[in-house]
């Protein structure tokens, strides 16, 4: 659990891409790895949330490392990022149907004011996208329920 909430933490703000260290690669290699540092970028610019919604985040990264290295196993070569980009885009699409519209979340302010002798929250006080989200991650094993309830309340 405690591994889990450290690479949550980790994806607070988007990883910076790496310079290509080119020594020792073919051609062939630099031109893929330059492709994903280009696909990288534009994947980040193209989806807002990539970065600050760190549930999404979570997942597109799992989903796409996952991705590449089943067809790497299955076919012994790494996959273009185009590929790997458009298999994220479309698990993120059938996964969080609503993402383009931000996940609501109570603010510390509206927090503060139920606090005080508030009983405490829970799924009944999460709105049907979120709590739909949280299951789901919950039941892969990303995140406990506990977890996913005091990042959705900002606690």
């Amino acid at each position: 659990m405690l591994e889990i909430d450290e690479q949550m933490e980790k994806m607070e703000k988007p990883r910076p891409v790496p310079e290509i260290n080119t020594e020792g690669l073919t051609t062939e290699q630099i031109n893929l790895a330059e492709a994903y540092k280009k696909a990288d970028e534009s994947f980040k610019t193209e989806n807002g949330w990539y970065g600050t919604n760190r549930v999404m985040t979570a997942f597109a990264q799992q989903e796409g490392a996952a991705y590449a290295k089943r067809v790497k196993d299955t076919t012994g070569n790494v996959p273009h990022p185009d590929d790997v980009f458009n298999y994220v885009r479309g698990e993120i699409a059938k996964e969080f149907p609503d993402y383009k519209k931000p996940i609501q979340r109570v603010t510390s302010t509206q927090n503060r004011s139920v606090s005080r002798g508030a009983k405490k929250k829970g799924w009944n006080d999460v709105d049907d996208a979120a709590r739909e989200i949280g299951k789901k991650l919950i039941s892969r094993g990303a995140i406990t329920e506990e977890k996913y309830l005091k990042d959705y309340f900002g606690e």
